[in-house]
């Protein structure tokens, strides 16, 4: 599926069976301090459960992750063939798309998951507040 300019989870072929199927919510993801110029879209990942955040830079420079990194990221509007894969900055006017993967054993409820972007100010955490409703193994699709 392609979303906004990015290419965005897998194939329907890739996605035929999943180990790790969940019902899952979240609440608005923060970014604290904040980071104005930095827009994120957050899509929940039923099928091996979790949360996949696209991650808009507006900023003036480049954004760099700490303890993650981007599964794929570009500019939007450029062909799949001009993307990066598993990177670590994100340059001015780019998107970057990650998931947060939620394994089974951590179980249903609440989980804030949290990830770090470093500007030029500093460092910056997304906090990424997500409730697992249901959780399945070895579903397929």
């Amino acid at each position: 599926m392609v979303a906004a300019g990015l290419l965005v989870g897998g194939a329907p072929a890739a996605q035929a069976i999943c180990h790790n199927v969940c019902e899952i919510s979240h609440e608005a993801v923060t970014i604290v301090p904040p980071l104005d110029c930095a827009r994120i879209r957050p899509i929940n990942k039923t099928c091996e459960c979790g949360l996949q955040l696209e991650i808009s830079n507006d900023c003036p420079e480049t954004l760099q992750t700490v303890d993650f990194a981007f599964h794929i990221c570009g500019r939007p509007g450029s062909s799949i063939d001009e993307h990066a894969r598993n990177c670590t900055s994100l340059p001015a006017g780019h998107r970057g798309v990650t998931d947060i993967d939620l394994p089974e054993a951590e179980g249903t409820g609440r989980k804030d998951k949290r990830l770090v972007l470093r500007a030029q100010d500093g460092d910056h955490t997304i906090v990424a507040p997500i409730k697992i409703h249901l959780l399945r193994r070895g579903a397929g699709m």
